[in-house]
């Protein structure tokens, strides 16, 4: 596996600086781009996807085209024997959240930075042999496919809805697709798609192409998020009430007086000062994998032993499944990392750490030693490297 780390933004997308992209194609139209991320073509092997599905706590699927046009998905975790077992072509294995477990696929992210970090979903990454592919279909989000060793045939439909698919228990395939474009993806490559659009992709040889996914709640995802945090935290006493009302003329009618009440109180509890902003930190940040879970140093650091190893090193790294944002909360900042809300107060060095650390993945230790000059930077600092949701690189450990 190479060492490739990828910091750079991509600055332009071909001839296109990154606001023209997003003016004139974000959700709009695909863009093909030739060379756009030359050094991916050595960031992983076949080996290194397959070493990561045999892992349990890999989300991973093989999906077999079968030589009578049928389709099959197995899924993960495999073992050896589940490889030797496949035929010569036309299968193709795909590793969910590669950027969790490998921290050189974490920093591909980084080239994205010019979109919000929490509209990115994962780094998804599939090694096919000759002829492999997931069949005809389309995302109902973005994606920017990027192509790593060999070479992929794109061919791109129209837009296409849930009607248009095949009754499969497993897999989300298209009946027939118009073709209205076609690319030939070779190391490198950038295949930008916007949501909804048919697009299939089959390889030629054996090759591997690396999946960039961006979230894109559904409405009816974010209500029903909302509504379970609202439940969760409003009190079981908390009752309607209607004293001093006047006799009913009509007991099986609502009165207009009762309605207004009640639309009152829902109201009263959705535009709760601070309620949708604090939701929306919590839930945002949530890690991808709800049994996620960070791994403390052997030794906990004070802060004389951090300020001594940001001394050593020359960036920190944040636990590649840790989600951090910071959201504007009754107009205090709050930082909220998987899940967890942090309160960033009065303090201007506070406020700033957390905004570096939301934006960058990699942070350059400069800026976290002059944070540690102030007592309420320094607290959070602390506790975020020995909670394990920052690290120093190499082992590197406190002293």
């Amino acid at each position: 596996m190479s060492d490739w780390l990828g910091k750079d933004t991509l600055r332009r997308l071909g001839d296109l600086t990154p606001a023209q992209f997003l003016r004139d194609y974000w959700q709009q139209k695909p863009l093909f781009i030739k060379n756009a991320v030359p050094e991916l073509a050595g960031l992983l092997d076949g080996g290194d996807l397959a070493g990561l599905a045999l892992e349990d706590n890999v989300e991973s699927r093989i999906v077999l085209k079968h030589p009578d046009n049928r389709w099959e998905l197995r899924r993960g975790p495999f073992t050896q024997k589940s490889f030797k077992s496949l035929p010569a072509r036309d299968w193709t294995l795909l590793v969910q959240a590669v950027d969790h477990y490998l921290p050189a696929a974490a920093d591909l992210l980084e080239r994205f930075n010019f979109l919000p970090n929490w509209r990115i979903d994962d780094l998804m990454v599939s090694y096919a042999v000759d002829g492999g592919g997931v069949g005809p279909h389309y995302d109902s989000y973005d994606v920017f496919l990027i192509q790593g060793h060999g070479t992929r045939v794109w061919k791109i439909g129209p837009e296409v809805d849930d009607k248009d698919l095949l009754p499969h228990p497993d897999l989300r395939i298209l009946r027939k697709m118009k073709v209205t474009a076609e690319f030939v993806c070779e190391p490198g490559d950038l295949l930008y798609l916007p949501p909804r659009l048919a697009h299939w992709g089959v390889a030629r040889g054996e090759c591997m192409t690396y999946s960039v996914g961006f979230r894109a709640p559904s409405d009816r995802e974010l209500l029903d998020a909302f509504c379970n945090y609202l439940v969760e935290r409003t009190p079981e006493l908390q009752r309607y009430g209607d004293a001093g009302s006047k006799p009913s003329a009509h007991p099986g009618s609502m009165t207009p007086a009762a309605l207004k009440a009640l639309r009152a109180r829902i109201h009263a509890l959705v535009d709760a000062p601070g309620a949708l902003e604090d939701f929306l930190g919590r839930w945002l940040s949530e890690p991808k994998y709800g049994d996620h879970a960070t791994e403390a140093p052997a030794r906990r650091y004070t802060r004389a032993t951090l300020a001594r190893a940001l001394l050593r090193a020359s960036h920190a790294c944040r636990d590649e499944g840790s989600r951090f944002l910071v959201v504007e909360t009754s107009g205090t900042p709050a930082l909220f990392v998987d899940g967890e809300r942090y309160d960033l107060h009065g303090s201007q060095a506070m406020q700033a750490l957390a905004t570096t650390l939301a934006d960058q993945r990699r942070p350059d230790c400069g800026p976290l030693r002059e944070a540690l000059a102030d007592d309420a930077a320094a607290a959070l600092l602390l506790h975020l490297f020995n909670s394990g949701h920052l690290y120093l690189p190499d082992g590197q450990s406190p002293e």
